[in-house]
Parts: C-alpha cells; sequence; structure tokens
C-alpha cells in the first residue's frame, strides 16, 4: 500500500499539527507552574509579613513605625498642649491690646515665647520617635507652658483693671427708655 503525495502532506501536517500542539502546551504548563510559585511565595510573605506587599518606601515604613509607637503619640499631645497654651497667651495679650489695657512688653514676651517653644516643638518633633523624651527638653516644655499661662493671666488682670463701670450706661439707657416710652403713649392718646 503506497501513500499518495496528498495522504504524505495529511500525515506531514498532522504531525507538524501535533508537535505545535504539545509545544504550546509545554509553554502553558511552564507558565502556569511560574504563577503557581509566585503566588504560592507571595501568599507565604502576606502570612508572614501583613504589609510586606504593600508598595512602601522607606520614608513610608518609618512612618507607620512611628505611627504605631505610643511615645509617638504621648510627645504628639504635648506638643499640641504646648501650642494651645501659647496661642491661647497670643489671643489673650492681643485682645488685652485691643482694648487698650496696659500690657507692657507682653506683646515682646508673647512673641519670645512663641519663638521659644518653636525651638522646643522642633525639638520634640526630632525625638518623638525614641522612648523617652530627653528630660531637658519635657522640663524646657513645661516651663513654656507655665509662661503661657502666666501672660495670659496677666492679660486678663490687666483687662480686668480697665473694666468700665456700666452702671451709669445702663441707667442713662433705662431713663431713655422710659421717656420715650411715655412720648409715644402720650402721641397715641391725642
Amino acid at each position: 500500500m503506497t501513500l499518495t503525495q496528498a495522504e504524505h502532506l495529511a500525515v506531514l501536517l498532522a504531525a507538524a499539527s501535533l508537535f505545535v500542539a504539545m509545544g504550546a502546551l509545554g509553554l502553558a504548563v511552564v507558565r502556569w507552574r511560574r504563577r503557581w510559585r509566585s503566588r504560592r511565595s507571595m501568599l507565604r510573605r502576606l502570612v508572614r509579613q501583613p504589609l510586606s506587599l504593600l508598595p512602601l518606601s522607606r520614608m513610608s515604613e518609618g512612618f507607620i513605625t512611628t505611627m504605631g509607637s505610643p511615645s509617638w503619640w504621648l510627645v504628639q499631645r504635648d506638643r499640641h498642649a504646648m501650642w494651645r497654651d501659647v496661642a491661647a497667651a497670643r489671643r489673650a495679650v492681643a485682645v488685652a491690646t485691643r482694648a487698650e489695657a496696659p500690657v507692657g512688653d507682653l506683646p515682646l514676651l508673647t512673641r519670645q515665647l512663641r519663638d521659644a517653644a518653636a525651638g522646643v516643638d522642633a525639638q520634640l518633633r526630632a525625638s518623638s520617635g525614641e522612648l523617652r523624651v530627653a528630660r531637658e527638653v519635657e522640663m524646657d516644655r513645661v516651663r513654656i507652658q507655665k509662661a503661657a499661662a502666666d501672660i495670659r493671666a496677666s492679660a486678663l488682670a490687666s483687662l480686668g483693671a480697665t473694666r468700665v463701670d456700666v452702671q451709669p450706661v445702663v441707667s442713662a439707657i433705662s431713663v431713655e427708655v422710659a421717656a420715650l416710652a411715655a412720648g409715644v403713649q402720650a402721641a397715641r392718646s391725642h
């Protein structure tokens, strides 16, 4: 039995297509195996270190570790309290100045206090990742808060000293209101 030329071509095409199909299947198996190994190692890393797969830079890693530190939160609380006291002193001096109360050198001292607070704040920020803040920095912060409270109390005391007596004004207003009411009533009765 002899094969014709067309049959030879058909056998050759079948063998070539079988060879191509086996090659494609082999490539698909290799690709699938690589993906499987990659995903399996990724899953293992995720189980061991949950944040390891996030695209974090060194800066953001430091940020995450800092934010997780209890001492960082304590330093932030102290910084916030210091600036709240300094701002309250500054507002009190500004109000006393606008009310033309005797403030002396309080505006200058308030600016100096703000500058000192900025220096202490920088030291606190620099040490916020440490477990303990340097004792001197902590004492400076407390001194600044005490000075701010003293400035605020002085400004409020100077405002109290310049308190206007409201009784004459209230008496004049009540006399004027009574006179106006009497005039309106007399105009209606005619």
